[in-house]
């Protein structure tokens, strides 16, 4: 099991210090009283190395629940502490148990890990994108693209960032659309079911 340690920043004063033990984690909600933040900060942390960093302008805590909006979140890899992947949302929330982000509104997500691109033949062609929906899976690395989706999620348990509807993907000189959509920080790698493409030919 993972030693997992939570970071608050922005709410130390309502918790009475950072720094807690695991057990103490799991009980600040419920002697967390309900608040408004101008300013949050969050870091997770996983084994000491980070996993994921949420800010938001302003914060709304509800005992098992911090109501965000004015998102950005990091997310790392977890060998090399490198970030690989930045998001932007207008509003979102945390499950404090669960440790599950939602990101809702105009969500956009930026690889930013700069691991060079795609090459042509990974990519899929403009003639396999009928067949391409509702395929298996297409499995693409991350190499600065951009995402843009009304919902993304962070399921912690499986540690990887979910789009459960349709979702824009900026990749390689294309736009591809897919029905759902799997990144995962760690391996660096995207899983998208129903992709249909659009050659962008620079005009």
């Amino acid at each position: 099991m993972y030693n997992l340690w939570l970071t608050i920043i922005a709410i130390c004063c309502l918790i009475g210090g950072c720094g807690h033990k695991d057990d103490d984690t799991k009980n600040i909600h419920r002697n967390m009283p309900a608040a408004t933040l101008k300013g949050f900060h969050l870091l997770e942390t996983v084994n000491g190395k980070p996993q994921w960093e949420l800010s938001g302008k302003n914060a709304d805590i509800q005992q098992n629940v911090i109501n965000l909006d004015g998102i950005t979140c990091i997310f790392f890899h977890p060998q090399t502490e490198e970030a690989v992947l930045k998001v932007k949302a207008n509003k979102g929330s945390l499950e404090i148990d669960s440790r599950m982000i939602e990101l809702v509104g105009e969500v956009i997500a930026e690889d930013i890990a700069a691991r060079g691109a795609l090459s042509a033949r990974e990519a899929p062609s403009a003639r396999e994108a009928p067949s391409a929906r509702g395929a298996p899976s297409a499995r693409e690395a991350l190499s600065g693209n951009i995402f843009h989706s009304s919902r993304l999620i962070w399921d912690a348990a499986r540690m990887v960032l979910i789009s459960p509807g349709e979702i824009t993907i900026q990749m390689n000189g294309a736009i591809f659309k897919a029905d759902t959509m799997i990144i995962n920080p760690a391996t660096e790698k995207v899983e998208a079911r129903g992709v249909r493409i659009n050659i962008n030919n620079g005009k």
